[in-house]
């Protein structure tokens, strides 16, 4: 025999551990940078009340500052992903627009140096991200 199977228990027991490390409560540097994101966000969420998007941005705003107050390794990867995701799409639209700019048509984003200020500053925040990922605590 190749050996027992594994039990539902074990697979309970499993879960039970994978869960206690995904969201116990962790040591989490730089928790001004959730700050400072999920103030902002709370800022668009009040501008985009005028146009009926208040929702997103308030759900973002929450995200990130539960995690400035409570941090949690899933937490972490969730404002992780939030900020890749949106960084990926930003730089994907100004590359698109480098090229369409190369080939003699109108420019969208580099008109505005304001963009690629916020280019820049998703990307860092990301790489704080990586590196300012959740410690266990003592």
């Amino acid at each position: 025999m190749m050996g027992a199977k594994p039990t539902l228990l074990y697979f309970v027991s499993v879960l039970i551990q994978v869960s206690r490390v995904v969201f116990e409560r962790r040591q989490q540097p730089a928790r001004f940078l959730f700050v400072v994101a999920g103030l902002l966000f709370a800022v668009l969420a009040l501008l985009a009340i005028e146009y009926g998007s208040f929702s997103p941005y308030a759900v973002l705003a929450s995200i990130f500052l539960l995690q400035a107050i409570d941090p949690t390794l899933i937490g972490w990867l969730l404002v992780l992903a939030i900020c890749a995701t949106d960084s990926t799409i930003y730089l994907y639209a100004t590359v698109r627009d480098a090229v369409e700019l190369a080939r003699g048509l109108r420019s969208t984003i580099f008109t505005n140096p304001g963009d690629i200020v916020l280019l820049s500053v998703c990307l860092a925040f990301v790489a704080a991200l990586v590196f300012l990922r959740p410690k266990p605590l003592p």
